[in-house]
């Protein structure tokens, strides 16, 4: 299927769960692309969720997450959200404020929910909570803003 015919969930299956790199993805860091299991994507609600399984490097002194992978982590599924939404344009990270509700065990997943909350031709906003997949327990919430840019994105083919 054309790019240009997906929907939105579409979009953002294939950006996470495409076997082949996906080449509007490619400035994105290979710790995302080995790391993370799409679940699934609501084209009507505009959300999708997505698990990473946390490995050894990506934990703080004490065994558990830390808060930059985390940060990362966010920063990745709101773009992907974004890029669905931009069509064939660039966005560009405006802000991202995360807040660190409680710790987790680098030994468990994180499931990430992402959800738009105002997808408009400028500016989109989008939300996103992480939790324990193991226990359910909300660790860190995320609330980003992107800027639609007028330039094409550098890679057309999707």
């Amino acid at each position: 299927m054309d790019w240009t015919e997906m929907n939105w969930a579409e979009k953002v299956e294939y950006m996470v769960a495409s076997r082949r790199k996906c080449e509007k993805l490619e400035q994105m860091s290979d710790l995302i692309s080995h790391n993370v299991k799409f679940i699934s994507a609501d084209n009507e609600k505009q959300e999708y969720i997505v698990e990473f399984k946390i490995e050894k490097w990506m934990e703080n002194p004490r065994n558990e997450l830390h808060g930059g992978v985390c940060c990362t982590f966010f920063d990745t599924t709101t773009a992907i959200a974004s890029l669905a939404i931009a069509q064939d344009r660039t966005v560009a990270t405006v802000d991202l404020y995360t807040n660190f509700i409680a710790r987790m065990p680098g030994s468990e997943t994180l499931v990430i929910t992402t959800r738009v909350v105002k997808g408009g031709k400028r500016f989109i906003r989008l939300s996103a909570e992480a939790h324990s997949k193991e226990t359910g327990k909300l660790i860190a919430t995320c609330m980003s803003n992107y800027t639609v840019l007028d330039e094409t994105h550098p890679s057309r083919r999707y």
